[in-house]
């Protein structure tokens, strides 16, 4: 069930399939691989580069607001040949994250690419089925 208070509904859950956690990150990350077009569609969504908006990147961030996380279950799928998305973004979330004590469900797909995790029907069961277990 999603929680509540005075009247806001928040998040009761996530399910995060080859997540991009550090937006100023992946932002270089693809335009040093020659992904510019990809590059300048978050610049276009968030005013700038990093160096203009920063606040934006980090807004946007999931990297820099772990704790939020502290209190909702948290399920994260990444292959480790992840092309488009380097699985150290997930890698990173989960490390942070157990040093406030969150402990997300980690699955890394070896040799997956950036697909791999809606692709793995057994790792999408195991899945839902934990994030299932943390609501009762």
């Amino acid at each position: 069930m999603p929680r509540k208070i005075e009247g806001l509904t928040f998040i009761s859950a996530v399910l995060a399939p080859c997540p991009a956690t550090d937006m100023r990150k992946l932002y270089y990350q693809w335009v040093n691989m020659g992904k510019d077009v990809l590059a300048k569609t978050i610049e276009n969504a968030y005013g700038g580069t990093p160096e203009m908006m920063p606040h934006e990147y980090r807004k946007r961030s999931a990297i820099y607001h772990v704790k939020k996380f502290h209190s909702i279950p948290v399920a994260i799928i990444h292959g480790d040949a992840d092309m488009l998305i380097p699985v150290e973004h997930s890698r990173t979330f989960v490390k942070r994250a157990s040093k406030f004590g969150i402990k997300p469900l980690y699955c890394e797909i070896k040799d997956g690419d950036h697909d791999s995790p809606v692709r793995d029907f057994k790792i999408i069961e195991k899945t839902l089925l934990w994030l299932i277990s943390k609501w009762q």
